[in-house]
């Protein structure tokens, strides 16, 4: 891929736009879902709790959440009305939400979910501690954030990253997450078709987070 096209590759996996922000999204969930599911998995969501999930993109795995108060919160215009056009029936029934939130803060009450997680979102945080601090303050005493994110070993290979994103080992995640009491990571290793269309082996690490 040239130059400007990895910079819009970037562009797009930051915050989806236009045309190719749908095609993003489509990618994302063909190359995300594996890791998406195994998030949740670990999340381990009760039935009838409130779960935050921060990037959900066009939401198109938000039928794993079935028994759950859910909310997504996503800075992309566009992701947030394709998550309402798919998940619509859940929209109609008070199940689910999508809001339109800014880059640096959480427009939610203290104390508001008893989950939260996020998938690949965390190399695009500006201010990572601040915006960590805003999950702790919105998430429930006795509450679990699970933060999913590809290792700074496989990123660095990907000729996209150089463009905005900003790579950790798994210490560097556990250090923006100081605010938590407990923390353990949970390793993974997958084999998926990335963003560029290349067959891949991506090692992931998610922290369970507690409050």
């Amino acid at each position: 891929m040239e130059t400007e096209q990895l910079k819009e590759l970037a562009r797009q996996l930051s915050c989806p736009e236009g045309e190719n922000g749908l095609k993003t999204a489509e990618q994302m969930n063909f190359s995300n879902g594996g890791m998406t599911r195994f998030t949740i998995r670990t999340l381990n969501p009760q039935p009838g709790e409130t779960v935050l999930e921060i990037g959900p993109g066009n939401g198109e795995h938000v039928h794993e959440l079935s028994d759950v108060q859910y909310q997504g919160a996503d800075i992309s215009g566009l992701m947030v009305a394709e998550a309402r056009r798919i998940n619509h029936a859940r929209v109609a029934a008070g199940t689910a939400a999508f809001d339109l939130v800014p880059a640096d803060r959480l427009p939610y009450p203290d104390h508001s979910f008893d989950r939260i997680f996020t998938v690949n979102t965390l190399y695009f945080w500006q201010q990572p501690e601040a915006y960590a601090n805003e999950i702790y303050r919105v998430l429930r005493p006795g509450g679990t954030f699970c933060l999913a994110f590809a290792l700074r070993s496989f990123m660095e290979k990907l000729p996209f990253v150089t463009y905005g994103f900003r790579l950790y080992d798994e210490q560097a995640a556990l250090a923006v997450l100081g605010s938590f009491s407990r923390k353990e990571v949970v390793f993974q290793t997958e084999e998926i078709v990335g963003n560029t269309g290349q067959s891949v082996i991506r090692d992931y690490a998610v922290i369970v987070a507690h409050k």
